[in-house]
Order: C-alpha cells, then sequence, then structure tokens
C-alpha cells in the first residue's frame, strides 16, 4: 500500500478517483489499495475525489525526499518545481524515477530538452505536466509509461520510437498532435481525455 499512498501524496491528491483507479491499475498497483487507504483514513474521498491531508501528504513527500536528499534525480518521483526543472533541464535523472509531475511558476524559464532528456528513465511510469513551458524537442519517450497527462502539450507529434504497450491513462487536452494514437499500440482498457487545438 506504500507505494500507492506515495502516489497519491506525489501526485494525484485532489484527482478524480476514476482517473487514480485506472492511473494504479496501469501501473501494476491495486486498486483496493484505495479502499484500504481510505479505511485508514490516510486519504478521504468527496464527490468522487481523492482527497489526503496537508500533514499527511507531506509526510509522503518526505518519504521520497529521504530516498535522496541531496540527489533529487535518484528518488523516486518528483513534484517539486525547482527538482523537476534541475533534473529535466541538467539532464540527471535515472532510471530510479518513477514519476514526474510538472507544475512550474509562471515566471520561470523554459525546461530545455534535449535528445537524452528521458533516455535514462527508463522505468518512468508517470508523466504530469500541470504548467511551464518546453523548449527544445521531444526525442525520446519511455515506452514503459502507463499514464501520459499533458495539458496543452507543445510538441506537434510524439517521438516515432514511442510505443507504450502499457499506457493506461492518456489526457492530453489542448495539444497540438492530431493523430497521436497512429501507430502505437496501447491496451485496450485505455482511459483517455484528449482533443486536439
Amino acid at each position: 500500500m506504500q507505494q500507492v499512498f506515495l502516489d497519491i501524496a506525489c501526485f494525484f491528491k485532489g484527482e478524480r478517483t476514476d482517473y487514480v483507479i485506472q492511473a494504479l491499475k496501469g501501473c501494476d498497483l491495486p486498486e483496493y489499495g484505495i479502499n484500504i487507504l481510505e479505511e485508514k483514513a490516510l486519504i478521504n474521498i468527496d464527490h468522487g475525489f481523492i482527497w489526503m491531508h496537508d500533514l499527511l501528504e507531506e509526510m509522503g513527500k518526505d518519504i521520497v525526499y529521504q530516498e535522496s536528499p541531496s540527489d533529487p534525480g535518484e528518488r523516486s518521483r518528483l513534484w517539486f518545481h525547482g527538482d523537476v526543472f534541475h533534473v529535466l533541464t541538467e539532464n540527471i535523472g535515472t532510471s530510479k524515477i518513477t514519476g514526474i509531475k510538472v507544475k512550474l511558476p509562471k515566471d520561470s524559464d523554459a525546461i530545455c530538452l534535449s535528445g537524452t532528456t528521458f533516455s535514462k528513465m527508463r522505468n518512468l511510469r508517470i508523466l504530469i505536466h500541470r504548467a511551464g513551458s518546453f523548449s527544445g524537442g521531444l526525442v525520446y519517450l519511455p515506452n514503459n509509461l502507463r499514464v501520459v497527462d499533458w495539458l496543452d502539450c507543445p510538441f506537434w507529434s510524439l517521438p516515432s520510437d514511442f510505443n507504450p504497450t502499457k499506457l493506461a491513462v492518456l489526457s492530453m487536452p489542448g495539444c497540438r498532435i492530431t493523430r497521436i494514437l497512429e501507430g502505437i499500440k496501447v491496451c485496450q482498457s485505455i482511459f483517455i481525455h484528449y482533443y486536439a487545438n
């Protein structure tokens, strides 16, 4: 249950329950984990959304922070905008990273992606983008991705060799991509929320 708790603390607090369930199932985590966490009062579900007390959220994030206090590229999850910017811009991500949530302040610089920005993150399963801009090109995405939730994706296409056969959640509202699933094999239970400009 710890992995479910940490994913909710770092990524899914305030998200719709059906979305979170699909994401967790896609990441091979038990759906019943949500029920167990709710029974233990670690989360609560209100009007179809998952919530967690701020202190519990901070406790979960501190568990992840303690995995590698001095090197965010060695942690399992990234959510803090300074760490996300540093890891992606400096290209210091590792195979230990399983999830990233990009939510940069409005006045922050663009994250400059290189061709190898995501290439070392072969175990990346969750990629969530809420705010922030990118420069450079998106040359590679790990095929291990299970959740791609990218608001206003600025790119015109996904990498040609991107073949996420275990993708469970694809949410890309406002993206520029017109034929996102062409040539991509995905699992049949995919939860799609996608429309192009």
